[in-house]
């Protein structure tokens, strides 16, 4: 799925903001309650921050768990295999140069990361920290120092 040199510069796996905290609550609490919890988060979620209007870069990610690889032309999307944990499908991509800003920040369970394109959308991600420091896509992009 890459194009003849073109270059992995970094990857992570990533889910819609709030979706690996609701997660491990399901699992952590357990049970009816462990999922009735993690859904009253989900409404919460979806109550606070509207999504993405249709047919913005934002909009072009999907809300599941996924890889994303930033590479020396584009970020790239993959679906995420549940079973071995790699990389499947190409779901899609956007250039390099519609992503505006990358705002990361330290957190407990994920860290929670903005991407801003160049049309004013956002995508609201965690970022899985077996990854490494948080900032590691937005240097990657040459959005960080």
């Amino acid at each position: 799925t890459l194009e003849p040199g073109e270059q992995v510069l970094e990857t992570a796996i990533v889910t819609p903001r709030g979706a690996m905290a609701r997660q491990a609550v399901a699992g952590g609490v357990g049970g009816v309650v462990g999922l009735g919890v993690a859904a009253a988060m989900d409404k919460k979620r979806r109550d606070g921050a509207p999504e993405a209007p249709e047919g913005t870069w934002a909009d072009q990610f999907p809300k599941r768990k996924v890889f994303l690889s930033v590479t020396d032309r584009r970020l790239v999307v993959h679906a995420f295999g549940e079973m071995m944990g790699r990389p499947k499908e190409l779901l899609g991509w956007v250039p390099r140069e519609v992503v505006q800003a990358v705002q990361m920040e330290k957190a407990k369970l994920a860290h929670k990361g903005t991407l801003w394109f160049s049309d004013g959308s956002a995508y609201e991600i965690d970022v899985a920290r077996a990854g490494g420091e948080p900032d590691r896509l937005g240097r990657a992009l040459g959005l960080h120092a």
